[in-house]
């Protein structure tokens, strides 16, 4: 898979292929894993790679979006997100969007790593999947209008949690 590292700011900066500036935000759409850093205050992280795995290493980042998710995982197969090791990391959204969480995935998603999440869900749910949702590690904060986590695929969905700190 491809490996890119993603500074977002003002203007994003891309270093490595499988990822385009896309709608003031940023479009990742190859197999591989991606360093994010920085803060975009009005933008999203759109994952959209079909049946195949990607991981974003958040290594302090700070996502607004006014109208949708911070960062929205679709079609994958897998979604992971670590938590880099002594980095804070926030994720906040907004709006009326078909995807209803600030952190959210049309598939199975893993939060992993020893970092810090914060996330705010102004216009529902904080974290959310349409599958699996499996906490595996980090120190979570969730602050949000409706669901925290909603794992919403309804007789299937499992939330697990193996591991890290969840409030």
């Amino acid at each position: 898979g491809q490996m890119a590292t993603i500074v977002v700011g003002d203007s994003i900066e891309i270093d490595g292929e499988g990822a385009e500036v896309s709608d003031g935000g940023v479009l990742i759409s190859k197999a591989g894993t991606y360093t994010i850093s920085g803060e975009l205050e009005e933008g999203m992280i759109h994952v959209d790679v079909t049946d195949a795995e990607v991981e974003l290493v958040l290594n302090g980042v700070d996502i607004s979006n006014s109208t949708g998710p911070a960062i929205l995982f679709t079609n994958t197969s897998e979604a992971v997100v670590t938590l880099a090791e002594g980095t804070v990391n926030s994720l906040s959204d907004g709006g009326d969007s078909e995807y209803d969480g600030a952190l959210y995935s049309t598939g199975t998603m893993t939060i992993q790593g020893d970092g810090i999440l914060n996330v705010v869900g102004n216009a529902e749910e904080g974290i959310a999947s349409e599958m699996h949702l499996n906490i595996d590690g980090g120190t979570i904060h969730i602050s949000s209008a409706d669901d925290g986590m909603n794992a919403n695929n309804d007789g299937v969905s499992v939330i697990t949690i193996n591991g890290g700190y969840l409030f």
